[in-house]
């Protein structure tokens, strides 16, 4: 209920309107939201910055194994902190940022068990001259299962060490490193729909000229035809530039007629241009 209100204020401030008024909402809030590559914006859902945040709690958890805090939820929530589901204690903070991680993996929202391990050299997991040291939880093994356990020995016997240290990585980040801007906007994908085509941005452009030529392209200016597709009673969708065909985004801003009437009143002398350079 909070993310929702905030998004409501947010989307309210965007299309400015003020308290108690009611105007037209172009374009969908979850299309405004998603990414340029989605054909929005770019801004980002709240509800993504909120699980990114939780997430990189957890991703603090793994990564600072000494610290107090950590032993304290150990201790609550067993060994593995109830990452894999298996705290008997239902209840608390951490316990409902468990239960969010879990929901975004099974939902789609994160690739399932992100936090994964780079094996390097060897130093965090047990060796022996080079060679892979493994505990099998079924050690008396017959017939088939033996063999493929002898096999899956020997294949990981030749696996060669890296040297580098052994580490955490976050699969959803590209360098392995928890980020929250790119954890967002991966949640951002897998929960924001998708507009076509992809939202062509400009830098030099003021934003304002950037979003107007982002409506103009998926057809969200308030164009008479437009305004009459939405309910509102305006009586005439004809142009109100030339009189002349229905007034929408091709008839405006393609066939040119306000260059047209600009032309004719130019002719009459109804416009005057100034010829006096600016630099004097």
């Amino acid at each position: 209920m909070v993310l929702k209100e905030l998004e409501r204020i947010r989307c309210a401030f965007f299309w400015g309107i003020q308290e108690g008024e009611k105007k037209i909402h172009w374009v969908k809030w979850n299309n405004v939201l998603a990414s340029f590559a989605k054909g929005g914006l770019g801004i980002g859902s709240l509800k993504g910055f909120n699980y990114s945040l939780i997430l990189k709690w957890l991703w603090r958890f793994n990564m600072n194994q000494g610290g107090i805090w950590v032993k304290v939820v150990k201790a609550i929530h067993g060994m593995h902190g109830g990452l894999h589901g298996e705290s008997d204690y239902k209840r608390g903070i951490w316990f409902n940022m468990v239960k969010m991680y879990l929901s975004a993996q099974s939902s789609g929202m994160i690739t399932k068990y992100p936090i994964r391990f780079n094996v390097g050299n060897g130093t965090k997991y047990k060796w022996n001259n080079g060679i892979w040291m493994w505990h099998w939880k079924h050690i008396s093994l017959r017939g088939r299962s033996e063999s493929l356990l002898y096999e899956l020995s020997q294949m990981l016997e030749s696996v060669p060490l890296l040297n580098q240290d052994d580490k955490h990585y976050w699969a959803v980040c590209q360098n392995g490193d928890f980020s929250v801007s790119e954890t967002r906007n991966s949640i951002d994908n897998a929960i924001l729909p998708s507009l076509h085509p992809g939202t062509r941005w400009n830098k030099t452009l003021p934003k304002k000229v950037n979003i107007f030529l982002w409506r103009l392209a998926i057809d969200r200016l308030p164009t008479r035809l437009n305004l009459v597709s939405r309910g509102v009673d305006i009586g005439n969708i004809g142009c109100s530039i030339c009189n002349h065909g229905v007034e929408d985004n091709h008839h405006i801003f393609f066939r040119a007629c306000w260059l047209r009437k600009f032309g004719e009143k130019l002719v009459c002398g109804q416009v005057s241009i100034s010829t006096d350079s600016p630099l004097g």
